[in-house]
């Protein structure tokens, strides 16, 4: 089997073997009266699909995380995913991607004062004992308005209107707060459990690794190797929940090591991964767990706001996207475990525009444009990456060999995620090609607001008026009107300015034991929601 391209001998050599997953794929109450319910209830239960009482769900993810507890400093999504039993948010997404209340009750918006009303349930106990109500999550809300977080940026104030109701004032209409209460922004904490360690304005640091809400399992401890150990909280607010006596989440990047424990039984869930340890799982009774994991694309971003850089000039963008092949990257490296677009959407959803032309795969129309920028021997480029996105090396080699066929040099910079962050978001920058990797956002308004609009984010790419307006013209649209300006944000990203190269999305994919069951788990749109509390498993058959 050749490839056309020289990396193609690399992908085949370590990809081979893999080649079938394409086809897989107040007072608190006495917690005596809930652990009495509970035992009863397991009495009745017989071995059949019913939920069943009992157990430890160990997960293995690749990389441990920083931050489990202080939602501000949270704004990625694997803290928000691993942090999921202990943390809970206000709202949630269901698969139509409607707002549903969670913590909150409900919700009235007023669009004509700019303002939003949340009615918080009354029944819900943080894990030192504390009652959620309104001055907590106004308490919350004001820590994630100080950090600047995802959809506050057009809060003005918050009232406090009874012990559990809220009103948020807004500066001017925002269509993205909601959806971003649903993620990071929405998630809550215990503001008493904070300030007890802010003696010396530690406090964030000390929530950072101790993480203090409503979730269905208290946090119980993490170790020098950050193994997190989650235990039933037994005064939980959904009545009989949870299931599991504690989750563990442990942390190991080698494939190999992941496949063999999985299969020995040492893990019960594997998140993520080398596709490579995914390929004969289904086959073996395994569940897989997939999704389309976000609106956010993965594709590459062009300093193009250098004046001394050749992406200033738009025919070298475009000649950089008509040398790259998607198709066969998709198929090749990642196995079609990812979703082509040309655009800042998945095909199929409202936020896709059809009339985006994009770039398709075309040699000699790219070796043209640089001819005709002033290039007619190339250049050499850096192309900076997250070095722990999946697959991004062998992502970065197909790509460095594609541009070899137009002489451009590609020279590899992997750096960690903060690094990477902190160039896309933080107002860091990046000198020639930097890769985006999807995001944790489920909606393409929400996820634009966020990376697109601020004079720290994308630093180093040129962002025209049009875009700007037309991003914020979505931002506070009336019902129903929003997504002609999302079309029109697509149409400049791609076709107008070549501002950022978006080639797929990828998909989130668990791999589950049998015996392991409704976690939710790569199966919501918004890849860090899933269901610990609904999680049980199934006992272990006794040998005969």
């Amino acid at each position: 089997m050749k490839s056309k391209y020289e990396y193609g001998f690399f992908l085949l050599v370590f990809l081979l073997p893999i080649c079938l997953l394409s086809s897989c794929i107040s007072s608190p109450p006495d917690s005596s009266t809930t652990k009495s319910t509970v035992e009863t209830t397991t009495a009745k239960l017989s071995e059949s699909s019913l939920p069943q009482y009992g157990g430890t769900l160990i997960i293995c993810d690749m990389s441990p995380v920083s931050v489990l507890g202080y939602p501000p400093h949270m704004t990625s999504g694997s803290p928000i995913r691993l942090s999921a039993p202990a943390l809970e948010t206000l709202f949630r997404l269901n698969s139509n991607l409607e707002i549903t209340p969670y913590l909150a009750a409900g919700y009235e918006s007023n669009r004509e004062q700019n303002q939003i009303t949340i009615r918080l349930r009354e029944d819900v106990w943080f894990h030192d004992y504390t009652v959620m109500d309104a001055n907590a999550v106004k308490w919350n809300l004001e820590q994630q308005m100080k950090a600047e977080a995802t959809g506050t940026g057009n809060i003005d104030t918050i009232h406090v209107i009874d012990d559990f109701t809220l009103l948020i004032q807004l500066k001017q209409w925002d269509n993205t707060l909601l959806v971003s209460l649903c993620q990071s922004t929405g998630l809550i904490i215990s503001p008493s459990a904070f300030e007890a360690h802010n003696d010396t304005n530690q406090g964030a640091e000390w929530a950072a690794s101790h993480p203090v809400g409503t979730g269905a399992f208290s946090f119980e401890s993490m170790d020098s190797a950050k193994t997190i150990v989650y235990r039933r909280f037994d005064l939980y607010w959904q009545e009989g929940k949870p299931y599991l006596d504690s989750i563990v989440i442990t942390f190991n990047s080698d494939s190999s090591s992941r496949e063999f424990k999985l299969r020995n039984g040492d893990y019960d869930v594997l998140i993520r991964g080398d596709i490579a340890s995914l390929a004969s799982f289904s086959a073996d009774g395994y569940h897989l767990n997939t999704i389309d994991a976000s609106s956010g694309p993965w594709g590459l971003v062009f300093d193009s706001a250098n004046g001394d850089s050749p992406f200033y000039d738009s025919k070298v963008r475009q000649a950089i996207c008509y040398a790259i092949d998607p198709a066969w990257i998709a198929q090749n490296v990642y196995l079609n475990t990812v979703s082509l677009t040309n655009q800042y959407s998945i095909l199929g959803e409202p936020s896709y525009n059809n009339d985006v032309v994009g770039y398709h795969y075309d040699v000699q129309k790219a070796k043209a444009l640089l001819t005709e920028a002033g290039y007619p021997n190339g250049f050499t480029t850096t192309y900076t990456y997250d070095q722990k996105a999946d697959n991004a090396e062998a992502l970065g080699y197909a790509l460095k060999d594609m541009l070899k066929q137009i002489d451009v040099s590609l020279e590899l910079h992997p750096v960690s995620n903060t690094e990477h962050t902190s160039m896309l978001l933080k107002g860091g920058g990046w000198e020639g090609i930097i890769g985006i990797f999807g995001s944790a956002q489920a909606d393409t308004l929400t996820q634009m607001y966020d990376y697109l609009i601020g004079e720290q984010k994308y630093l180093s790419m040129y962002k025209p008026a049009g875009l700007t307006e037309a991003i914020q013209a979505a931002v506070s649209a009336s019902p129903g009107k929003f997504l002609p300006y999302v079309h029109r944000a697509q149409k400049i990203i791609v076709d107008e300015y070549c501002l950022i190269y978006c080639m797929f999305t990828n998909k989130d994919i668990s791999v589950l034991s049998p015996n392991v069951h409704d976690t939710g788990l790569s199966q919501m749109r918004i890849l860090t929601q899933w269901n610990p509390a609904d999680t049980w498993i199934t006992p272990p058959t006794n040998s005969q």
